[in-house]
């Protein structure tokens, strides 16, 4: 997966985040006429460089991103944040895609693990891990922000059914199940098509 990001992240949205690793603001990024046109940035989207220099944004006006950004504003904030910590680089993107993959993947096994035996499973799961059109889908970071939490939900809805009406795991798994729902809204609202799974589930 990390092979394939690097082919698809001078075209995904949401890659003006590592700007946050400049100015330390979510929710705001340079004004983007003019940050698109500067060498660095475009050397950057080019693959001639794997790091945007904060120097080349320092004089740039900061706007605020708006409704797309609060829409997603928990990925952003994520996104954002690893920014922060690995500096505005490319990598920055890829591993944070990378994990968000790697995270979809196993829940994907553990659902299938709940109904099938464990090489059946793993063979299942490896099929769903190698899929291309499954790692084209995660060089569009915003629209695969929500993979991993739809696939939660499934996993706890499964989880739920499974627990006995009297067991307190079925309380706790409950729980889980709402947070991961609400959680995976904040990541992208699409998450809330499943949700009248969730509700439903846990009756």
């Amino acid at each position: 997966s990390y092979r394939d990001l690097r082919q698809h992240y001078r075209v995904a949205p949401a890659i003006e985040d590592l700007t946050v690793a400049c100015h330390g603001k979510p929710g705001w990024i340079p004004l983007q006429s003019l940050l698109f046109k500067r060498p660095e940035w475009v050397a950057l989207m080019e693959g001639k460089a794997d790091a945007f220099p904060c120097d080349a944004a320092a004089d740039l006006p900061l706007v605020q991103v708006g409704t797309t950004w609060l829409l997603q504003e928990y990925f952003h904030r994520a996104l954002g944040a690893w920014f922060e910590v690995v500096g505005p680089r490319v990598i920055g993107f890829t591993t944070f895609q990378a994990a968000m993959y790697g995270l979809s993947c196993l829940v994907a096994y553990l659902i299938f693990r709940s109904g099938l035996p464990r090489v059946i499973a793993v063979a299942c799961a490896i099929a769903f891990l190698l899929s291309p059109a499954h790692l084209r889908m995660a060089g569009m970071p915003i629209e695969y922000s929500k993979t991993p939490w739809v696939l939660g939900i499934l996993l706890f809805c499964i989880a739920v059914v499974r627990q006995d009406t009297s067991s307190r795991r079925l309380y706790w798994s409950s729980f889980v199940l709402g947070l991961v729902g609400g959680i995976g809204i904040g990541f992208k609202p699409d998450v809330i098509a499943v949700l009248p799974l969730a509700v439903v589930t846990p009756l």
